[in-house]
């Protein structure tokens, strides 16, 4: 059996959300730092050798001309925005004895 990434992004939409994206498809899920395998495509585009009732994974790879843009865009976006100096948006935290409270 064959798949094309269209038929794909058509059912998912994903290049909506990440214009000019890439698609690839591996029959399990890889690690992060693991070297990925993918299915075969031929042409660019087509998954050829796909078995029914099989999982597949889909990986999204951005266009790496968009994916310069979307960080240029985030800059300018964030520029000047002071974030607090604790863990997230919290401000400073601190670590601290409970003791005091009753608590081991």
């Amino acid at each position: 059996h064959k798949l094309t990434a269209a038929a794909i992004n058509d059912l998912y939409g994903l290049s909506d959300v990440m214009p000019g994206c890439f698609l690839h498809l591996a029959e399990r899920e890889f690690a992060y730092t693991e070297e990925q395998q993918y299915i075969k495509e031929d042409p660019p585009g087509t998954f050829v050798g796909l078995m029914a009732d099989e999982t597949y994974w889909c990986y999204v790879q951005q266009d790496p001309e968009q994916e310069k843009r979307d960080q240029e865009s985030i800059k300018k976006r964030w520029a000047g925005v002071k974030v607090g100096g604790g863990i997230g948006d919290r401000g400073s935290e601190g670590e601290s004895c409970s003791c005091g409270d009753g608590a081991p």
